[in-house]
C-alpha cells in the first residue's frame, strides 16, 4: 500500500506531499514505479527517451527549426508520430510556438522556443 498525503491551504493547491516511509529516498524513477506498478523497466527507459527528446528539442528550438530537423535530432522516422508525441504537447504547453502560426500547414514552417519555454530551461 502507498501513503500520498497533500497537505494543503486549499486555495493554491499542495505545499507539501508526505510520503509513507518506505517511498522516502527512492528516486523519481522508483516512485513513480511504485505508483504504476504496471510500468516495467522498458516503460522507464522509453520514458526517460521523451524526457531527452522533449529537452533536446526545447534547446535546439533556440533558432527555428522545422519539423523535419527535429525528428532527424530524434531519430524519428515518421512525421506524424513525431507531431503527436512531442511537438504538438510542447506546443500546447507553451514552450515551442510555430513561426507562422497563421498557415499550420505550410511547408516551410518552423517552431521556436518561447519565453516560456526559455524560463522553463532555466535561460531567463
Amino acid at each position: 500500500m502507498i501513503l500520498l498525503l497533500f497537505l494543503s491551504d486549499g486555495k493554491n493547491g499542495p505545499d507539501q506531499i508526505l510520503l509513507a516511509p518506505s517511498l522516502s529516498g527512492n528516486t523519481w524513477s522508483e516512485f513513480i514505479l511504485q505508483l504504476v506498478p504496471s510500468w516495467n523497466e522498458k516503460s522507464v527507459k522509453l520514458l526517460h527517451k521523451k524526457v531527452k527528446n522533449l529537452i533536446t528539442i526545447l534547446f535546439l528550438t533556440s533558432q527555428p527549426a522545422k519539423i523535419e530537423q527535429m525528428m532527424k535530432w530524434m531519430e524519428y522516422k515518421k512525421r506524424q508520430i513525431s507531431r503527436e508525441l512531442y511537438i504538438l504537447p510542447l506546443q500546447n504547453s507553451g514552450l515551442i510556438a510555430m513561426t507562422n502560426p497563421e498557415m499550420p500547414n505550410d511547408p516551410e514552417q518552423k517552431y521556436v522556443i518561447t519565453e516560456k519555454g526559455e524560463i522553463f530551461l532555466g535561460g531567463r
